[in-house]
C-alpha cells in the first residue's frame, strides 16, 4: 500500500499532528540504493583472484548466491518495464484475453475501457487546446502508460475538427495498440451493453462519415473485439472508468480495480445465470492536486523563498463526493447501463448520498472507495478547468473569499504540506510517473498565457458537454481582470 503525507480531512481534529512530521509514501524512496557494490583494488603481492575465490568458505558461496537471486527478484519487474515497447507483444496479450475459448471458467472475461474526452465542441479555442495538451502530456498520459496492468483499452474522444498541430502531437504520443484516438463528439456509455451497434459506439454518422467517427490512431480491430466481448454481457464483466485529460491515476489503479471486480462481480457466476444483473462502483478515496499558483494559506514572507517553478502539490480527502478521476462503473454478467441505478446520471455528491456504501456486508450494488490507493488520483487545478473548483486566480481578495483552501489558516496538517513539497514530488513521481520537468513546462505555459487561456475557457463554458456554472464565470473574469488582454 502506497501512502503520501497526511491528507486534509475537515472532519478530523488536527491538534495532535506534529507540523514537522514526515510520512512514508509506501516503500522507501531510497529502495534504489538498497544494493551497493564496493570495488576494492588488489594490493601488491596479492595472490590471484582465482585462488582467493577457491578458498572462500562454502557458506559464503551460499550467501552470495542467495543475495544475487534476491536482487534479480526484487528488480525483475523494473527491468521488464524498462525494455522498449513491443506493440506485437501487447496486442497478442490483450487479444488472447479477448479471444479465450468460452468454457465455464474462461468465459468469465473482464473488459476494461477508460474513457477520456478532449476539446469536444471546442476545436476553435487554440489557447485552451494547447494548455490542455500540456497538462495531458505532463500528468494524464504518463500515469496511464505506467499502469502495472495494461489489460485495458483507452478511448480518447477528441473533436473531429481538432487543430492539426494539437492532433499531430497527440498522434505522435499515442502509439500503443490499446489506445484509440477517435475523432468524435459522441460519448456513449455501456460499451455495447445497451446498444450493440459498433458504429453508434464510435459516433459514426453514416450520412456524414467525413465529420465524425474518425480513427486517428490505435488498433480499431482490438477495440471492436473488446466491444463485442462486452456486448455479449452474459459471459463478461465490463469496467468503465472515467478520466479527464488533465488528471492522472495511481499506477496500480487498473490492477486493483480489476482484482476487486473478479472478487465481487465474477465469483458468484454459475452456469451463465445473469438474471441478478450485479454491479459495483469505485471512487478514489483521496487525491493530490497540482496548482500552478500557491494554494496554501501561509504568510507572504514564507512563500517568497519557495521555489514555485514546478507548481504546488496538495493532498486531501473529500468524503462528501465521488470525484471524477477514476470513477468506475462495474457491470456484472447481464448488467446494462440502464439497469444500474435505473440509468440515472448522478452528480458526484449525489452518488455518496444516493448509493449504498460497500462494506463487509454489502459487496455489490454499492459504491466502494479505493482505500488501498492513497492517493488514488492527481488533479490539475488550472484556468483550463470547466468547473473551476479550487482554482487559484492570483487575485487575493477573490481567492480569500471563494477558495476553501485559502480559508483554512488554522489547519496545521494542511499547512505542513507546504513545507514538504520535495517529499510530495518524490511520491508523485513514483506513484504516477509524473516528472517535475514536465510539470514545470506546463506551468510555464499556463502562467505566461493565463489571460488568453481564461478568455478561451470563458468562451467554451456552456458548450455541449461542458460546465456552465456561474462560479466558473466569476473566477475566469477575475483572472482576466488581474491579467488584462493586450
Amino acid at each position: 500500500m502506497n501512502h503520501l503525507p497526511p491528507c486534509y480531512d475537515g472532519s478530523k481534529r488536527m491538534s495532535s499532528m506534529r507540523p514537522t512530521r514526515r510520512i512514508r509514501l509506501g516503500p522507501s524512496f531510497a529502495a534504489s540504493k538498497r544494493h551497493e557494490t564496493v570495488a576494492v583494488s588488489p594490493k601488491q603481492n596479492q595472490q590471484p583472484k582465482s585462488s582467493k575465490l577457491h578458498r572462500l568458505p562454502f557458506f559464503v558461496w551460499v550467501v552470495l548466491i542467495f543475495f544475487y537471486c534476491y536482487i534479480v527478484c526484487m528488480h525483475r519487474s523494473f527491468l521488464r518495464m524498462s525494455k522498449p515497447y513491443n506493440a506485437n507483444t501487447l496486442q497478442l496479450t490483450t487479444q488472447q484475453q479477448l479471444r479465450s475459448t468460452p468454457t465455464k471458467t474462461s468465459q468469465n472475461r473482464i473488459v476494461h475501457v477508460i474513457q477520456t474526452r478532449f476539446m469536444q465542441h471546442q476545436s476553435n479555442l487554440l489557447e485552451l487546446g494547447f494548455a490542455r495538451l500540456a497538462l495531458f502530456e505532463a500528468f494524464c498520459l504518463p500515469s496511464i502508460l505506467a499502469q502495472t496492468s495494461q489489460n485495458f483499452v483507452w478511448i480518447i474522444r477528441v473533436d473531429p475538427n481538432l487543430n492539426d498541430q494539437i492532433l499531430g502531437r497527440m498522434r505522435q504520443k499515442l502509439k500503443r495498440e490499446n489506445i484509440l484516438l477517435l475523432g468524435s463528439n459522441h460519448n456513449p456509455e455501456g460499451m455495447g451493453r445497451d446498444n450493440p451497434d459498433f458504429d453508434h459506439f464510435l459516433g459514426l454518422d453514416r450520412n456524414k462519415p467525413e465529420s465524425t467517427g474518425m480513427v486517428f490512431s490505435g488498433n480499431i480491430t482490438l477495440v471492436k473485439e473488446a466491444f463485442e466481448v462486452s456486448a455479449n454481457s452474459g459471459s463478461s464483466v465490463l469496467l468503465e472508468t472515467r478520466l479527464d485529460a488533465d488528471d492522472a491515476l495511481h499506477k496500480m489503479f487498473v490492477e486493483i480495480v480489476q482484482n476487486q471486480a473478479r472478487q465481487y462481480l465474477m465469483r458468484n457466476y454459475v452456469g451463465g445465470d445473469a438474471s441478478e444483473q450485479l454491479w459495483r462502483m469505485w471512487c478514489i478515496h483521496s487525491n493530490v492536486e497540482w496548482h500552478p499558483l500557491n494554494p496554501y494559506p501561509v504568510p507572504t514572507d514564507e512563500t517568497s523563498t519557495k521555489d514555485d517553478t514546478h507548481g504546488f502539490l496538495l493532498m486531501y480527502s473529500d468524503k462528501s463526493i465521488c470525484a471524477t478521476p477514476g470513477l468506475t462503473f462495474g457491470y456484472g454478467f447481464g448488467a446494462t447501463r440502464s439497469s444500474i441505478l435505473e440509468g440515472r446520471r448522478l452528480k458526484h455528491n449525489d452518488i455518496v448520498e444516493t448509493v449504498a456504501q460497500c462494506d463487509n456486508r454489502v459487496k455489490v450494488k454499492c459504491a466502494s472507495r479505493l482505500n488501498e490507493l492513497l492517493p488514488g488520483a492527481l488533479r490539475a487545478r488550472t484556468a483550463t478547468s470547466a468547473g473551476m473548483a479550487n482554482i487559484i486566480t492570483g487575485e487575493d481578495r477573490m481567492d480569500q473569499s471563494r477558495n476553501g483552501l485559502k480559508q483554512k489558516k488554522a489547519s496545521r496538517q494542511l499547512i505542513q504540506q507546504f513545507f514538504q513539497q520535495e517529499f510530495l514530488w518524490e511520491g508523485v513521481g513514483r506513484l504516477f510517473s509524473v516528472a517535475k520537468s514536465s510539470a514545470r513546462d506546463a506551468r510555464s505555459l499556463i502562467v505566461s498565457r493565463m489571460n488568453y487561456i481564461a478568455a478561451d475557457n470563458l468562451k467554451g463554458l456552456c458548450t455541449p458537454g461542458h460546465s456552465c456554472k456561474e462560479n466558473g464565470k466569476i473566477l475566469l473574469n477575475a483572472i482576466l481582470k488581474r491579467h488584462p488582454m493586450n
